[in-house]
């Protein structure tokens, strides 16, 4: 748990008037961790990922991770987990699936596209006699 949400707790219990400090269990809930990494890793590895945070992990990281020791492995999904869910707290997550939707309808065309489909539509998309006996083609 990060300091940021000890404190939004913290401040939640007080408006609440609750106090602080707060009791040992509540203190002990405060600090337990609200993923759990070992889970999200095996689900990584068997390339089977449950909710935004994990599907951005294994999009941006899942080959970094594969290729590890499992050691190195571990720490660095952890690692990618964390900041995956500072991003997602920030609304800041973009997954790669929801990047595609906002792609613009119509692509853009060069001029050599332009001018291809001018060609196209002068000759009917056929060659012309000289370059296809050149190739071969009646």
């Amino acid at each position: 748990m990060t300091v940021a949400q000890i404190r939004s707790s913290a401040s939640k219990s007080l408006t609440e008037g609750n106090g602080w400090p707060p009791s040992l269990p509540e203190f002990i809930a405060l600090g337990t961790e609200s993923i759990d990494y070992d889970a999200a890793y095996s689900r990584c590895i068997r390339q089977k990922p449950e909710g935004r945070v994990e599907q951005y992990v294994y999009d941006d990281a899942y080959f970094n991770i594969k290729t590890q020791s499992d050691k190195d492995a571990r720490r660095d999904h952890r690692r990618f987990m964390r900041d995956a869910e500072n991003l997602e707290l920030r609304g800041e997550l973009v997954l790669k699936s929801e990047e595609l939707l906002a792609l613009p309808m119509n692509k853009e065309r060069n001029m050599n596209d332009i001018e291809r489909q001018k060609q196209d539509e002068k000759t009917g998309g056929k060659l012309h006699p000289r370059i296809a006996k050149l190739l071969g083609k009646k």
